[in-house]
């Protein structure tokens, strides 16, 4: 029999992901709704075996089964397309199982549930946690190296670029949902033009960039560790191309945790020395962290449009850090002192 033990009434489980459990676990299958992203996918865990049907149960057998808002195509479906590549450039992903395009489902590899935030939040030792980093570094060094030169236009990543249009929607999205929208802040004609022209001046300095390719949000909720200590990408549908530095932004300003300085500048270090970078600190630094202010207010925007737009408060938890940490970005350089000064009287967030 079909259960669920989820906040969910067993009712709410859809037919096609009930049908998709049945065809691959047979009849004594459980299925449990995972919880959600920031995205309309809804995630499933099917278990079959076991003494009393719970993935932890050393018998049990489990999948995860991905519902899409919609139908895919089985050639060009994004996903599909993310994971070759990302298995191709030697970064470990979730193996696809099955793939039902018209059901829009995809049946996955379960790799758990333990994330590295959840590792770094449970103050894992010290070891551990700098061989984990250690790792994350090594797979955008793989996806710039062995990825990039694969991404070609028949690939959604290849066509894709975070470029000056992308940067500036997703700075304006910042400004309507975190400034206009959670704050209720009515700029004068004179703030908003200043905001404006401060944004055009970054999305251009970022428009010129080196391009790569890159996960898009490369981050502690979006990394894997698995029971055998393996470090897994998830969420990379989005790959494209973009700055060199835009993953090791996303990486190391990561609002979802705190880490240690040394971490960074240790990340910092190995990155370039496998890179092959040989320009001063201080310019590799501006590149840096130009990225991540953007990078931070475009994560700003997302937390406030999901209370804004859709009455979701859990990300509102995060918002202070990804301020914070724009501000702290925008402050180690004068470059971006016109871009400080503009949006400092509209951020309560941040003291003038």
């Amino acid at each position: 029999m079909l259960t669920s033990d989820s906040s969910p009434p067993r009712a709410t489980i859809p037919v096609a992901v009930a049908d998709a459990a049945r065809g691959w676990g047979g009849e004594d299958v459980r299925v449990d709704l995972l919880a959600g992203d920031a995205s309309t996918r809804m995630y499933y865990r099917a278990t079959t075996g076991g003494a009393s049907g719970h993935s932890g149960d050393a018998a049990a057998e489990t999948v995860i089964i991905a519902l899409h808002d919609s139908s895919f195509d089985a050639v060009e479906f994004p996903f599909l397309q993310t994971t070759d590549l990302f298995m191709t450039a030697g970064v470990p992903v979730p193996r696809i199982l099955s793939r039902q395009p018209a059901a829009g489902i995809l049946i996955l590899e379960d790799l758990g549930d333990r994330l590295l935030q959840h590792v770094l939040m449970a103050k894992g030792p010290a070891g551990v946690v700098a061989t984990l980093y250690k790792r994350a570094v090594d797979h955008i060094v793989r996806l710039q190296q062995h990825g990039t030169p694969r991404l070609n236009p028949n690939l959604q990543a290849g066509r894709l670029a975070l470029d000056a249009e992308r940067f500036r929607f997703e700075l304006d999205y910042f400004f309507t949902h975190v400034v206009l929208g959670l704050h209720g802040i009515k700029p004068t004609d004179r703030q908003r033009g200043a905001v404006e022209a401060a944004f055009e001046r970054l999305c251009t300095r970022l428009d010129r960039e080196p391009r790569v390719l890159c996960h898009r949000d490369y981050h502690t909720r979006n990394l894997l560790v698995t029971a055998d200590g393996r470090l897994v990408a998830i969420d990379h549908q989005d790959a494209r191309r973009g700055p060199d530095t835009y993953d090791l932004a996303s990486l190391l300003y990561d609002p979802y945790v705190d880490l240690q300085v040394s971490r960074t500048r240790e990340c910092i270090r190995q990155f370039r020395q496998a890179r092959g970078l040989k320009e001063p600190a201080t310019v590799f630094g501006e590149r840096l962290d130009a990225v991540a202010a953007q990078r931070l207010l475009k994560a700003a925007g997302t937390f406030a449009a999901q209370k804004v737009l859709y009455g979701r408060s859990s990300y509102l938890a995060y918002l202070p850090a990804a301020l914070t940490r724009a501000r702290a970005a925008l402050q180690r350089h004068d470059t971006h002192a016109d871009l400080l000064a503009a949006l400092t009287p509209l951020l309560p967030e941040w003291p003038g």
